[in-house]
């Protein structure tokens, strides 16, 4: 779980390939052409500016860590497909970079119902434990209980992705409810610019 963060040209490498699925290149292998493809959507997409040759390699070193496989098809005797796609190492990674980066959004109008997160994590997977109390302070939760935590908008999304990623899904539970004297809880996040 620690191992997931990875050299920036590589994180961007990753997160651009991941958002546009599939990289092909079916014209005479040119490979070339796709690295400068990916460098110029890196860029687009607010990233560091890469070169070609710096995508190139941060490709082939990926694939030498098994993050990601190359597949070739023979199109006709002059041209080839080549594609890149992720291992489930690879996966893991970029599901890394996602938990990492992850943040919760505020819409512009609340439903006056809370959300609730509530997890009974074993001693042994302590570790994950610690994690999601500190993602779920970082992502802005209000700590009722030790376990129990709150959010007034919906996050279900964002919290199976960390449950998942944290391998903690069956000792998670996530529901909405209404809440009677909920005083403090809006006091707390109005505090911290929330329109309730």
């Amino acid at each position: 779980m620690k191992n997931f963060r990875k050299g920036p040209i590589e994180k961007s490498v990753i997160q651009t390939i991941a958002e546009e699925i599939l990289w092909n290149c079916p014209k005479k292998d040119d490979r070339f052409a796709m690295f400068c493809v990916i460098a110029e959507s890196i860029e687009e997409n607010g990233r560091e500016k890469l070169t070609p040759v710096q995508v190139r390699k941060s490709l082939y070193r990926m694939k030498e860590k098994g993050y990601i496989k190359e597949r070739t098809k023979e199109i006709s005797e002059e041209e080839m497909e080549v594609s890149f796609e992720f291992t489930k190492k690879g996966k893991q990674v970029l599901r890394g970079y996602k938990f990492d980066e992850l943040k919760l959004d505020q819409p512009k109008k609340w439903d006056n119902k809370w959300r609730f997160v509530m997890f009974d994590v074993p001693e042994k997977r302590r570790y994950a434990r610690d994690v999601l109390r500190d993602k779920l302070k970082k992502m802005g939760f209000f700590q009722v209980q030790q376990s129990v935590w709150v959010y007034p908008y919906d996050c279900g999304e964002e919290m199976d992705l960390v449950a998942d990623f944290l391998g903690v899904s069956n000792y998670l539970l996530y529901f909405t409810a209404t809440v009677e004297r909920d005083h403090k809880l809006r006091k707390y996040f109005e505090k911290r610019g929330f329109k309730l």
